[in-house]
């Protein structure tokens, strides 16, 4: 069964890119598309998806609220879409927002097409995805509930994160 996607982007050209790229995957399927977060919401009370990606800055509701409320959402039956976050902005406060928010992934939109293929995979096989990945402080310092204290990859110190003052992110 292939895996079912939705886009959501304010910029219809991005969405289009991201859907001739995914297109071109035998297993991935773009079922739903959305302009914001709230549209977004709406459309995935009615459509079956297993990953969204999702922008962070978007009119009506952004993308970390959406992904809030998404991972707040109780799970159907098949336990709900997992949300990876594709954005153009390498701020550490959109990781932050993201980890918080339940995001199972992040990426920069300048990422190449296989990454963001695999990133989906592993995001729909219930593995997290962080490029560039959580400040130290979330794999070192942080509870054990934290959403990225199990990666594996090496940490980027970011200025001006919580890695500096030994707090975690959650």
């Amino acid at each position: 069964m292939p895996i079912r996607v939705m886009l959501v982007d304010d910029q219809e050209l991005l969405r289009t890119g991201f859907r001739m790229v995914l297109q071109s995957q035998r297993d991935i399927e773009v079922v739903a598309e959305a302009g914001d977060g709230l549209q977004a919401l709406q459309v995935l009370a009615a459509t079956e998806v297993d990953v969204v990606l999702m922008d962070v800055r978007m009119p009506q509701m952004d993308g970390v609220e959406a992904t809030r409320r998404i991972c707040a959402a109780p799970p159907g039956p098949d336990g709900g879409p997992r949300v990876l976050i594709l954005t153009t902005f390498d701020l550490d406060e959109y990781a932050f927002a993201a980890l918080k928010a339940g995001a199972s992934g992040f990426l920069l939109k300048d990422v190449p097409p296989a990454e963001l293929v695999a990133a989906i995979h592993a995001v729909s096989g219930g593995r997290r995805w962080w490029r560039p990945p959580p400040p130290a402080a979330c794999s070192t310092a942080s509870p054990p509930s934290c959403p990225a204290r199990s990666r594996s990859r090496t940490p980027r110190r970011w200025p001006g994160s919580p890695s500096v003052s030994g707090r975690c992110c959650c």
